[in-house]
């Protein structure tokens, strides 16, 4: 039976030095580890849930529930993913605006061809994009 997860479980855990290990929840009580996680670290995250109060508050300032939060694994995923995709459509808007001010009437394909070829950064971060997409399912 699971419990749901209040907002002082990122707390717990961090109180209990498994901060940052490769494992999400929902806040409906599921657990998700990743298989690198051992045995070990996986039993010592169950017992933070199993003593967690989803009522609890946090009794730490604002700005250190926020790191706590922006430290957990699927918050950062989607940080990345955001960031990722923000740096994406600025380069992309930045070789358009370029290929306009060089008198070019190009289309987005002919845009992004051209950036691929010539902007490490875009194909850097579009390659990135390409190969994590899949992977999210």
């Amino acid at each position: 039976m699971t419990k749901s997860i209040g907002t002082n479980f990122p707390f717990e855990l961090k109180q209990a030095g498994l901060a940052g290990l490769p494992f999400s929840w929902t806040h409906d009580g599921e657990l998700m580890f990743d298989e690198a996680m051992t045995p070990g670290q996986i039993a010592a995250v169950q017992a933070v849930y199993t003593d967690h109060d989803p009522t609890a508050t946090p009794e730490i300032s604002a700005i250190e529930q926020i790191r706590a939060i922006e430290a957990a694994p699927n918050v950062q995923d989607a940080m990345a993913r955001a960031l990722r995709r923000d740096l994406l459509t600025r380069a992309f808007a930045f070789a358009k605006a370029r290929a306009v001010s060089k008198g070019y009437d190009w289309t987005d394909v002919q845009v992004h061809a051209w950036a691929m070829a010539n902007d490490k950064d875009y194909k850097t971060l579009r390659e990135a994009e390409d190969a994590i997409k899949p992977l999210r399912g």
